[in-house]
């Protein structure tokens, strides 16, 4: 739900140096985490992407290219036809 949305972004916030509160407008917000996640300290630890080096979760690291656009080792699977034993 949207708490757990906010929880989320408040703990990526902080660890950037940047914080808001249930004060702080929608448009403040939002410069806040376009700063957040564009920095180049800001990584998301997904299971969308390929493990990433040294990782023992099997998570990737993703970050967010100058254009907005992800950035993540790409995952591959072979989908292959099974046939009933």
């Amino acid at each position: 739900g949207p708490l757990i949305g906010y929880g989320a972004a408040q703990q990526a916030a902080k660890a950037n140096g940047k914080t808001f509160g249930t004060t702080t407008s929608a448009s403040d917000y939002c410069e806040i985490l376009k700063e957040v996640f564009n920095s180049e300290s800001f990584v998301f630890h997904g299971v969308t992407g390929a493990p990433a080096e040294g990782r023992t979760d099997g998570k990737s690291d993703i970050k967010w290219d100058s254009n907005g656009c992800v950035e993540k080792a790409p995952l591959e699977y072979v989908a292959k036809e099974k046939t009933a034993e």
